[in-house]
């Protein structure tokens, strides 16, 4: 049965979709490496939002949406469901097979979470038992080392208090085999390199680290909420990955996936990202200084940081364009018709 292993999996007590995914998919008592389902499935971003309308003001995200068909042999039949109303007949049926189903809820929402999390991107939790009888439902959390029991309708009302395009979002997998080879990774890589270098929106990718940077300087007499403002970004950096801002995680994808595609080598590229994510951690300690003593000299010097940062991704984005040559023409076209 897929569901038992996980009864016995130490969960890695820190949330992101990637580790969720690794965890869901893994067929024994270790899970699945996350860093390839991270680099494949899901990947670095950055979006700045410089007018939030609800507070904090200033608010950012750094990783995309987890593409599930990336990360899947069979690609064409694996994506989210959804239902204007709480899909328990559908999460029933999979369980009663021993399928454990990935599901979208807000985190703050949910009854065993007690601390304020401060999350840039989506949410899930593995549904892997439940006793009707009881009006319960056994789930794990990765944020979370142990699974977790919670009435049927508190998931109800996490899974539906989310934005509208993600009310009601399970998924069932009927196929656990991850498919990760040369073209796979050539084309996660290529896509992101393309998406941080795009100059469709200053306010994302390399474009969108420089203007936070410039902005950052300005909080202080433009935004009456900066010190929250601060402290969001302190908390969504803490968060992901040790402070920096998913960008080890990456690091060590590249680190995996250069024993498939010798190029990554050739233009030292896992040095190159290891040098940007120790630049994020001292961002997220600076942003913890900063919530404490808003002191003004700090602001500008981590605002320097940020742009140290933009030129660092934006050359380590350009080497990897040219060493993978553009990548499939699948992928190819898929970005130009996303253009």
């Amino acid at each position: 049965m897929l569901c038992e292993h996980i009864n016995n999996v130490i969960l890695p007590r820190k949330h992101n979709m990637a580790a969720t995914m690794a965890l869901y998919m893994s067929g024994d008592k270790e899970c699945l490496e996350e860093e390839l389902v991270f680099g494949c499935g899901q990947g670095l971003d950055f979006r700045y939002i410089k007018n939030n309308p609800s507070t904090p003001s200033r608010v950012f995200s750094i990783t995309r949406e987890l593409d599930v068909r990336n990360i899947f042999n069979n690609s064409s039949s694996q994506s989210w469901s959804s239902n204007d109303k709480f899909p328990w007949d559908e999460i029933k049926t999979a369980l009663r097979k021993g399928k454990p189903v990935l599901l979208g809820v807000n985190p703050s929402c949910l009854p065993y979470n007690k601390e304020s999390l401060y999350l840039d991107e989506e949410y899930a939790i593995i549904a892997i038992d439940y006793k009707e009888t009881y009006g319960v439902i056994k789930v794990a959390d990765t944020a979370y080392e142990e699974t977790k029991e919670i009435l049927i309708e508190d998931l109800a009302y996490a899974m539906y208090n989310n934005p509208s395009d993600q009310r009601n979002r399970w998924l069932v997998v009927e196929d656990k085999g991850i498919e990760i080879d040369g073209s796979s990774i050539r084309n996660s890589l290529y896509k992101l390199a393309h998406h941080m270098l795009s100059e469709n929106n200053v306010y994302s990718g390399v474009s969108g680290i420089h203007m936070f940077a410039q902005d950052l300087g300005r909080w202080q007499e433009e935004a009456k909420d900066w010190k929250w403002s601060a402290m969001y970004c302190y908390r969504v950096l803490d968060s992901a990955d040790d402070g920096t801002a998913y960008r080890s995680l990456f690091a060590k994808y590249l680190a995996k996936a250069t024993r498939i595609v010798p190029e990554l080598e050739t233009i030292g590229a896992v040095d190159k990202a290891e040098r940007i994510a120790e630049l994020w951690k001292e961002v997220t300690c600076n942003f913890n200084a900063i919530t404490k003593s808003g002191d003004n000299s700090l602001i500008h010097q981590t605002s320097a940081m940020l742009k140290k940062i933009s030129g660092e991704e934006e050359r380590l984005y350009s080497m990897l364009l040219s060493s993978l040559k553009g990548g499939t023409d699948t992928e190819e076209k898929q970005l130009v018709n996303e253009s």
